[in-house]
């Protein structure tokens, strides 16, 4: 097991049920499947076209038999159909499940170690985003992300929504989170490279602005990576707060920044010029203020 996961291997065929207990609209794309002309049985009568309904039945069998903690992954392949004289796509995803035991942070963290290994690193800043996807029936509103890398959709993770919880009998907050093996191949990391120690010590810095309740915090940081240049070596987000201190309608978000020179030690002038002009740009860019 990886990341305190356990990997399954489930069927590929699967029930069409599946789609509505996923809550998926009729327009779907994944209600296009590939239909078996002998099935075993009614609820084994098409190929998969999303590994998630599997992997959900497995936490639920798990569930069933009072297991606590349900850890999972499976390298799943999926069917996607193209044209009545063609064999379908075979493409693979890499889905997990936790259930019983930690939350979207978690599993988030556990798909950022994964990403952190194959792609190529940019700066202060991963190459990836997480945005807020609000459109996807199987997951709980508010609770959803797409995974993003240059304007392409890398994965989706996410809350499953309480109805789909209901459907497949699960009785935990259950959370889920798919990636396209393909997408993370086609955009890895081609040779490794490696860098000397630093010379110079680094320096940190803690912000927090106030910004209105709305604004994502992927944006915010590439905006201070873009402006910090090279001299910003990382940017940590350490806590959001919500309260009656930064008033109705917005909230505190704080950044650790680590700063360094590869040339020279950087003195307190040099980080103080550097705070002002990411100041600056954040006002300008994002219309957030420093929290006083």
């Amino acid at each position: 097991h990886a990341a305190g996961m356990y990997e399954i291997l489930t069927y590929s065929f699967i029930s069409p049920k599946t789609f509505d207990m996923l809550r998926l609209p009729a327009s779907a794309s994944e209600r296009k499947a590939v239909v078996i002309s002998n099935p075993l049985g009614e609820n084994t009568g098409i190929m998969r076209t999303t590994a998630i309904g599997s992997i959900l039945e497995a936490v639920a069998h798990n569930r069933s038999f009072r297991n606590p903690v349900v850890k999972l992954f499976e390298l799943a392949t999926v069917y996607l159909p193209t044209s009545p004289d063609n064999l379908p796509v075979e493409a693979q995803q890499l889905v997990m499940a936790t259930c019983g035991s930690g939350d979207f942070f978690a599993l988030k963290g556990i798909c950022e170690g994964i990403l952190h290994h194959i792609l190529p690193k940019s700066g202060s800043l991963a190459p990836y985003m997480f945005v807020a996807e609000t459109e996807n029936a199987t997951f709980h509103p508010g609770r959803c992300a797409h995974i993003m890398l240059n304007g392409e959709v890398l994965g989706t993770i996410g809350q499953i929504h309480p109805a789909v919880q209901d459907r497949f009998d699960i009785d935990g907050a259950t959370y889920v989170a798919v990636l396209s093996v393909e997408k993370l191949v086609a955009n890895k990391e081609q040779d490794k490279q490696y860098h000397a120690l630093p010379k110079y010590p680094a320096v940190t810095r803690d912000l927090a602005f106030v910004c209105d309740k709305a604004l994502e915090v992927g944006p915010m940081q590439k905006v201070l990576a873009e402006a910090g240049g090279k001299r910003l070596e990382s940017i940590t987000l350490f806590d959001i707060y919500t309260g009656e201190q930064v008033g109705p309608g917005k909230k505190s978000v704080a950044f650790k920044l680590t700063l360094r020179d590869a040339e020279q030690t950087l003195t307190d002038e040099m980080c103080d010029q550097l705070v002002k002009k990411l100041l600056r740009t954040m006002e300008e860019k994002c219309g957030v203020i420093l929290r006083s």
